[in-house]
């Protein structure tokens, strides 16, 4: 994948860092890793929602996911560009066999700290493992999904699209738009995709506007996987521009 520069916060004092980058850094890595954390939010905006928008909490039963074979896929920038491919296809063609295959399951132990936030309500008692897919939204809290819903928001996402509509960034039609790795990365972890859209809104009140879907995907059992799910409805330039993340990606390239 052809770097295209790297992303970094302007100078300032670590903390100060942190403070200014997208939550979805702080949520990805851990996830990639299998284990959840519990992270407070670092920003909202006013603008509405998306109807895409993930779930935000996880109901207590979850469907089981499939045990994939393994697999011959290479971490490589090629072989992740293939899947990010098969993604995008799977999008349109609302294919719920190929994500209950490709959401990666991570695990959360829940303790005093996840269940007095209120934002897991599968967890009730310390100690207890919740399991599910990794979601977050940009610049908002991270959360364990049901896998049922997950699949729901993925095969929904590329339906609402507002065709008619354009922006600075083209026209409203869904598509892959760009590929990466964050900042984080390591090995076979950490690779990005970023399908956008102008959305529709299930208030017709709402006009059309600009989201995004980020999927962190890593190599498991040699077959990518989506480990985490980050639906963004706005702050899209840091998403859509090369250089723009603020230290969540440290190689974004335009797709195709």
């Amino acid at each position: 994948m052809t770097h295209k520069g790297h992303d970094r916060p302007s100078p300032a004092s670590p903390s100060a860092r942190q403070a200014r980058r997208p939550i979805a850094l702080r949520l990805a890595a851990p996830l990639l890793l299998g284990s959840a954390a519990v992270i407070a939010g670092c920003g909202s905006s006013s603008k509405p929602s998306s109807t895409a928008t993930p779930p935000t909490g996880t109901p207590a039963a979850l469907t089981p996911a499939p045990t994939l074979t393994p697999g011959h896929d290479v971490a490589t920038d090629a072989s992740f560009r293939a899947f990010a491919e098969q993604v995008t296809a799977a999008m349109i063609s609302k294919d719920t066999a190929f994500f209950q295959a490709r959401l990666h399951e991570t695990t959360l132990t829940c303790t005093a700290a996840v269940i007095s936030s209120g934002r897991f309500p599968a967890c009730v008692t310390e100690g207890q493992v919740v399991t599910g897919i990794g979601a977050a939204g940009w610049h908002g809290n991270g959360v364990i999904a049901d896998r049922a819903s997950m699949v729901r928001d993925l095969t929904g996402y590329a339906g609402l699209a507002s065709t008619t509509s354009t922006d600075a960034f083209g026209g409203g039609a869904f598509k892959l738009a760009a590929l990466g790795r964050l900042a984080t990365a390591t090995g076979t972890d950490g690779y990005v995709a970023i399908l956008t859209e102008i959305s529709t809104h299930s208030n017709p009140q709402t006009p059309p506007n600009r989201t995004a879907r980020v999927l962190v995907c890593a190599l498991y059992n040699n077959n990518w996987q989506i480990a985490t799910v980050i639906a963004a409805t706005d702050h899209i330039d840091e998403l859509l521009k090369p250089n723009a993340s603020n230290g969540f990606l440290k190689s974004w390239t335009a797709y195709p």
